[in-house]
């Protein structure tokens, strides 16, 4: 039993860390475009219109890659995470807009939205519990989902 305790609480962290490095790599990704764009309209159009452009791409990008065929941005793609429904299945756009959108409200909480991670059973942050998703490990949908303790409410 207590080895069952044990391989939950790595499960949970090994997801929190999984997650925060696919952020961080989408993070960077999304930087090296930023700064080309940044470059490229400096001076043509105001900062404003450009940040709030940069928002957009950036609410786009998670959105329409958690949306396709992969469940994931570049990033989850490389570390093997998958952005599902609470039955494990793909999500449509809409609900990956609004997964990606409640994301500000994390802003706004000085990011304490995500410590929801360590404490549902499903390994949900403010986002996912407000768009009704999760984040899984593909390796792990694709076996037997039954199996899988993580994955259950």
């Amino acid at each position: 039993m207590d080895e069952y305790i044990i391989n939950e609480r790595e499960s949970r962290l090994g997801i929190f860390c999984r997650r925060t490095v696919a952020y961080l790599l989408d993070t960077a990704l999304l930087c090296a475009v930023f700064i080309g764009i940044r470059l490229a309209l400096d001076g043509m159009i105001d900062s404003l219109y450009i940040n709030i452009a940069l928002n957009l791409i950036t609410l786009l990008y998670f959105s329409v890659c958690e949306s396709s065929s992969y469940q994931a941005t570049i990033g989850k793609h490389l570390l093997g995470l998958i952005v599902t429904d609470k039955e494990g299945n793909p999500i449509s756009f809409k609900r990956a807009l609004l997964r990606n959108f409640s994301r500000y409200i994390n802003f706004f909480i000085f990011g304490l939205g995500y410590i929801t991670i360590f404490f549902t059973k499903r390994k949900q942050g403010i986002h996912d519990l407000i768009a009704k998703t999760c984040v899984s490990r593909k390796k792990i949908l694709d076996e037997d989902l039954e199996e899988d303790d993580s994955f259950t409410l």
